[in-house]
Order: C-alpha cells, then structure tokens, then sequence
C-alpha cells in the first residue's frame, strides 16, 4: 500500500488501505517513526530480539583439509600434487591398487588465502583426480608473527560469524 500523499506534514492523519499513520507515532511492527525527513548516521542495531548481532573479526585462512570429490583412477604415488595458489602449503597423497587417490594430507596448511586455490595431481598416466579444500580461520590477533613467513600476496580478511558465538 502507498501513502496518497508521503510529503503532507498537515499533522493530521494519513490513511493507508487498513492502517492509519499519524505524523509523530512509531509503527509498532517496525519500529520507524512517521516523522523526519532525510536521516544520516543511522545507528546500527547490536541486537535482534534481544539476541547479539554477529561482529567481524579479521581472521587468517590456513587450509585445514582436503576433501576428495572424485578419487579418479591411473594414479601412482611418484606422481606430484600440487596447489594452484598455494601461498606456502604443502601437500601429499595415497593411493589404492586401482590407482584411486584414497587420502590427501596437510603437510603444511600456509597462511594467507583469500582465494580456493585449485588442487591437481601431475600424472603421465592418472584421470579425474578432483579434491575441494577446507579452510580453517585463525584469528589475527593470536599469530606470531615472529615464527612465521608470511608468503607474498597473503591477506588478512574479515568473516562474519552467523552461526556461533566468538570468544576471543
């Protein structure tokens, strides 16, 4: 529905089809006032039904885990995996009888990702390999970087935490 004139500031009530807005009151399903015109610097909520709204808390992506969509077939453990954008991980993989890649393990998770690198096995003679990373985030705050190379190119992003609660 549509106020048949939104600019009328006569004071006196403005009807909608099944509502009646009066200048001056709070609409109680939304909480915004009738009054005022062009606000600035609206304060942001902290809390939704009495529940925190999620904070951002700048993070570092490491890779955690290799998850293995597609096994494939051919492969031999001579071959080569590597990481396209693997801004300093290190992996290494297992294979069956049958050439399938049963495992991919985190040697070294580096530091840094602000993209899903592409993970592929160099083979003469193994088809389909295909394998999804897994991430973890590690807060910024708790890295030394003292023991730590950071590889060129690393970023440090912001996640929101829709799902739990953070403890820092």
């Amino acid at each position: 529905p549509s106020i048949p004139n939104p600019t009328a500031t006569t004071g006196q009530p403005q009807t909608v089809p099944g509502a009646t807005f009066t200048p001056g009151t709070i609409l109680p399903a939304t909480g915004v006032t009738a009054t005022g015109s062009g606000f600035s610097n609206i304060p942001q909520p902290t809390t939704v039904q009495g529940i925190p709204l999620p904070t951002s808390v700048a993070v570092v992506a490491i890779l955690d885990q290799v998850f293995i969509t597609n096994p494939g077939f051919g492969f031999r453990q001579t071959d080569t995996i590597s990481i396209v954008g693997n801004k300093g991980a290190e992996l290494e993989f297992r294979v069956n009888e049958r050439g399938e890649v049963t495992s991919v393990n985190v040697i070294n998770g580096g530091l840094g990702f602000d993209e899903v690198p592409f993970i592929t096995i160099q083979s003469q003679t193994g088809f389909n390999f295909e394998a999804v990373p897994i991430f973890r985030f590690i807060p910024a705050s708790s890295i030394d970087l003292n023991n730590i190379t950071i590889p060129t190119g690393s970023r440090i992003i912001s996640v929101v935490d829709c799902v739990g609660k953070y403890n820092e």
